[in-house]
């Protein structure tokens, strides 16, 4: 473990070189006179200095995963008795002093005590009378508690009693996988994945590859069972799904011992535990999956702030170093001719602003068009889970007509499996539709913010454009600071940044501006005809077996009346709903035109700002204009001085660089995937 130890290190290390490198831009932008960075290096920024990750533990019911949980905090603090349906997450993080709180959708709180952690466990909402509010739906319980085996940057997001159906999965996975950095899951030592924990992988793979791998209860099976349950289980992964995961490694844990170890403070515990390797483990993970991309992107978006910046440095010198007091006023002229053009495209009445407006506004439009659409009657959703029942009812027909082909003695059972396959299946069907909603809200989402952030461009490029002026700088120079390739992952990199940064406060305060704003309200429950299904048909009587198709035609009838009934008061509630007393949309509506007036609210902002920094800029040009030849020349000196130091940032910004692509090119990755191979035998030495 001493490589990832040292991979480790040296991840703490860029990201330490990262934070001096971007406050060094702040203080020496500020000393220089230059305008602030955009608010997406501050996010940025923010992120490093918290340094925390949100790791999702998921698991199948029964696998060890809330007991393996309680280990980690050293007590039994979380209930683990809810409903599975309605079950509420949990935000578990390492505190001096402990504290519970509600986190509601809007980003806002209420202070519970650890009395109501069971109450409040069991709600999707809290204290809401009709619709609920954004800030009545609960987002997760906070818990913050001195957790002696949960690292301080660690938050773990719990869901009690997850696992009773596969399809329950899926509304966890679109809901909260955005939330996290990486998923945690629980698989068992006693046997191998089943299908259904195959099938979760595959829903979590919808959305992340960030999965860690860990099996519990090694403790109560012999060593070399538990080593051939890690070995199969590693094997499954890497059949099903190859490359499509990040680590396919499976880290084994006793859960009981490390609890002893919190008890009772004994290290030999501790040991066998075998905690410590999946500690480094994890920390490795994380930094792979996402520490990694948090210092790449900040780096990304600061060398395009430099490269902004130095341009303006340059304008300046050419402008003191101009002996001709002819070009010197005509560096002035074109200042305020910038700022002129500016103004009359992106000012209050500018056309190019409000056409981004109107661009926005369809993009918003075209987007609530899209899940009105899916939602409406005889629309993609109803259409989709008809064609289910329809698929599931005739399967069991099919088996039928099946059985009467084949010889006596091989009849009975595979009815038996079908009518038993479709039961399950019809009810899963509820989890299913509400996941298949979740999965297009967010769809619509990511296609939304992506456009906005296309048609944003334009105005980003202009505001760095309105303050510089293409100066004769020798190409050593311009080469030294700027990133050694511009490619598609960084124009990425920079539009999701300056969207997150322009879309901040869409809905109080949040970044993610779509929150997940329905509650999971569609509580179909399994037909009646279909309860007991299996039991009636081991008789195998015939009569029976005609009675069940007659029964399973009008069940079918009554099922899909049911799925309508249920979507319908979805769209109710979704779509048709405004409050008139509160002056409210309805929340399909409220949620878009929360995006509309944010990005315009900020684009207003920026543009009013830009044009204040670029009258600065005119009148600093005014200023030195006015200059006697020796203060001039005084005043070139000092700006090259500082356009000197300038480019020393933009060099330590490539050196980051260059670090960052070393890791992820072998020396970070692969020294974690040997370590993780070598530990699996149980041989790791710790420092």
């Amino acid at each position: 473990m001493l490589q990832v130890n040292t991979v480790l290190d040296r991840a703490e290390a860029v990201r330490q070189k990262t934070l001096t490198i971007l406050s060094s831009l702040t203080d020496r932008a500020r000393a220089f006179g230059l305008p602030d960075p955009a608010t997406s290096l501050a996010q940025y920024r923010q992120k490093l200095v918290d340094n925390t990750y949100q790791v999702l533990v998921v698991g199948e019911a029964k696998r060890g995963k809330s007991t393996f949980v309680n280990a980690l905090i050293g007590r039994d603090i979380l209930p683990t008795d809810v409903d599975i349906a309605t079950s509420q997450v949990f935000r578990v993080g390492f505190a001096e002093r402990e504290a519970y709180r509600l986190r509601f959708e809007d980003d806002t709180q209420q202070v519970i005590g650890v009395g109501d952690l069971a109450r409040f466990g069991s709600q999707v909402v809290a204290d809401a009378d009709g619709l609920p509010r954004l800030d009545q739906i609960i987002r997760w319980i906070e818990v913050d508690v001195p957790a002696r085996f949960l690292p301080a940057n660690v938050r773990i997001l719990d869901t009690p009693g997850l696992g009773a159906l596969y399809a329950s999965h899926a509304p966890i996975t679109h809901g909260l996988v955005p939330h996290a950095d990486a998923v945690l899951f629980i698989l068992d030592s006693r046997a191998p994945i089943g299908e259904p924990e195959i099938q979760f992988v595959a829903e979590l793979l919808k959305v992340t590859r960030n999965i860690l791998f860990v099996q519990t209860r090694i403790d109560q099976v012999r060593r070399d069972a538990w080593q051939e349950i890690q070995r199969r289980n590693q094997e499954i992964l890497e059949k099903r799904f190859g490359e499509s995961l990040a680590d396919k490694q499976v880290w084994p844990i006793s859960s009981v011992n490390l609890r002893k170890a919190a008890q009772t403070g004994d290290e030999d515990y501790l040991m066998v535990s075998r905690h410590r390797e999946l500690s480094l483990a994890l920390a490795a993970f994380l930094f792979r999956v996402s520490g990694w991309s948090r210092s790449a992107d900040a780096v990304e978006v600061a060398g395009q702030y430099q490269t902004a910046s130095r341009q303006l440095l340059s304008t300046r010198l050419a402008a003191l170093t101009e002996e001709s007091k002819q070009k010197r006023a005509e560096y002035k002229q074109r200042a305020a001719e910038r700022r002129q053009q500016f103004e009359s495209d992106w000012g209050e009445r500018g056309k190019k602003r409000h056409e981004l407006l109107r661009n926005i506004q369809t993009i918003a439009g075209v987007g609530k068009q899209a899940i009105r659409s899916a939602l409406l009657s005889s629309g993609e959703v109803e259409e989709h889970f008809r064609a289910r029942i329809h698929a599931l009812t005739g399967g069991v027909q099919n088996a039928e007509l099946l059985r009467s082909a084949l010889p006596e003695s091989l009849r009975g059972g595979d009815v038996r499996d079908a009518f038993a396959d479709c039961e399950q299946a019809i009810q899963s069907l509820p989890h299913e539709v509400e996941a298949y909603v979740l999965a297009l809200w967010q769809k619509v989402q990511k296609t939304t913010e992506a456009k906005c952030a296309d048609v944003l461009a334009p105005f980003l490029l202009e505001m760095e454009a309105v303050m510089t002026t293409p100066t004769t700088a020798s190409s050593s120079q311009r080469n030294a600071t700027k990133p050694e390739s511009h490619d598609e992952s960084a124009e990425k990199i920079l539009k999701t940044a300056a969207f997150g940064a322009l879309a901040t406060g869409a809905v109080g305060g949040a970044v993610q501006w779509v929150a997940p704003i329905f509650v999971p309200i569609i509580g179909l429950t399994a037909a009646p005809f279909l309860v007991g299904t299996a039991a009636i048909l081991a008789i195998g009587s015939a009569k029976i077996l005609a009675e069940k198709r007659a029964q399973l035609k009008a069940g079918k009838q009554e099922y899909l009346r049911a799925l309508s009934d249920q979507l319908a008061r979805l769209r109710n509630d979704l779509l048709f709903e405004p409050d008139l007393v509160a002056g409210r949309f309805n929340r399909l509506d409220e949620c878009f035109n929360s995006l509309e007036r944010t990005l315009g609210a900020k684009i207003a902002e920026l543009a009013s700002e830009k044009l204040a920094e670029a009258r600065a800029e005119i009148d600093r040009l005014e200023e030195e204009s006015r200059l006697d030849d020796q203060r001039r020349q005084e005043k070139a000196e000092e700006t090259r001085r500082d356009l000197a130091e300038w480019d020393g940032l933009g060099i330590q910004l490539q050196e980051i660089r260059n670090e960052l692509h070393a890791l992820e090119r072998g020396q970070g990755a692969a020294a974690v995937g040997q370590a993780s191979s070598q530990s699996s035998d149980g041989r790791v030495q710790h420092r």
